[in-house]
């Protein structure tokens, strides 16, 4: 990132994929940003191709891992876990939350909530006017859709995981 449009995100058409509710958190999340690359942070298998950006995403964990020193004494302590798994190049009109594709969630509550009636009734898409009605383009992005619940475990009163039935 230049050093002109160092902190200011609009500039560097920062978008991310992640929206959580109140006491709700990610396990990974999408960002995205215009940055200008070296030839050399380019992976040499990949024959500096679009997806070969390993030198980069390391070059990106190194300065994580050099923030979380400075500012190990501070009072916002970053987080040990924060890492970047992956780092791609993309169209320039690409914008993280508006391309997601789809998103997965995982709720833990206890399997008494759900019963044998409510388990049918979350299955399928909400959000439509009619169950068979096709979504305008403009919906989409509103539209849920549960493909499968899942139970598969649960804790005894001793806390002791458990096959779940």
């Amino acid at each position: 990132i230049s050093e002109f449009n160092f902190g200011d995100l609009k500039k560097i058409g920062w978008s991310r994929a992640t929206r959580t509710d109140k006491s709700v958190h990610a396990l990974q999340n999408v960002f995205s940003c215009k940055v200008h690359l070296a030839k050399e942070d380019r992976s040499e298998e990949s024959g500096g191709n679009d997806h070969g950006l390993e030198n980069f995403r390391a070059k990106l964990n190194e300065a994580l891992q050099e923030v979380r020193r400075e500012d190990a004494l501070g009072e916002g302590a970053m987080d040990e876990e924060v890492k970047v798994f992956c780092a791609i190049e993309v169209s320039n009109r690409f914008n993280a939350k508006l391309n997601a594709s789809h998103r997965e969630y995982s709720y833990y509550l206890p399997t008494f909530t759900l019963g044998s009636v409510a388990k049918d009734f979350y299955l399928g898409k909400k959000g439509l006017q009619e169950e068979n009605q096709e979504p305008k383009p403009e919906d989409i992005q509103d539209q849920k859709v549960v493909n499968g619940i899942t139970i598969t475990k649960r804790l005894a009163n001793d806390g002791d995981a458990r096959d779940g039935q």
